[in-house]
């Protein structure tokens, strides 16, 4: 189980550019997704594990970012949008 938190290095670069759309693929449990979509991000996140993803679905509700956010169960290596 992943943490659900922003990765650190996210956090500390993200603040120095300007807010717009963002794709996190591989987003586990969604803490780089939601944490993006706080700071004012529109943010699509991509992972294999259903269960990942309805936690990120879940913590982004939590966080009131839902509208910020979706989460799309994909395998990347044969993902075709």
């Amino acid at each position: 189980m992943w943490s659900g938190r922003v990765n650190a290095v996210l956090a500390s670069v993200a603040p120095g550019l300007p807010t717009g759309r963002a794709l996190d693929l591989g987003c586990g449990e969604g803490g780089d997704v939601v944490w993006l979509a706080e700071q004012g991000w529109d943010v699509v996140g991509v992972d294999l594990s259903l269960t990942a993803l309805t936690r990120a679905s879940r913590a982004a509700v939590s966080a009131g970012v839902e509208h910020r956010t979706a989460f799309v169960a994909a395998d990347l290596a044969a993902w075709d949008t």
